[in-house]
């Protein structure tokens, strides 16, 4: 890790789990909402982008979970994602 990539995660550290765990609770309500969560453990890897209101704009799955159902619920869900507190 470079120390720019560093003072990054120093600075905007507390943000970037804030909005982990908002992603993740939304998804998790998703998944609830349309048969429960599958059995195993799955993580994906994605991309976003937000404006400075906090709305995801945009996002990219960068590593699928290996779950269609939980993809699919990560896709869905970051389609409609707010973050609750704008960095800005």
């Amino acid at each position: 890790m470079s120390g720019k990539q560093a003072g990054f995660l120093g600075k905007f550290g507390w943000y970037m789990k804030l909005i982990q765990d908002e992603m993740r609770t939304l998804v998790h309500k998703l998944l609830d909402e349309n048969g429960g969560i599958p059995k195993g453990k799955h993580e994906a890897v994605v991309m976003i982008t937000m404006d400075n209101s906090g709305i995801v704009t945009d996002f990219c799955i960068v590593r699928s979970s290996g779950n269609k159902a939980m993809d699919d619920a990560v896709q869905a869900s970051l389609k409609r994602a707010k973050v609750s507190q704008p960095l800005f």
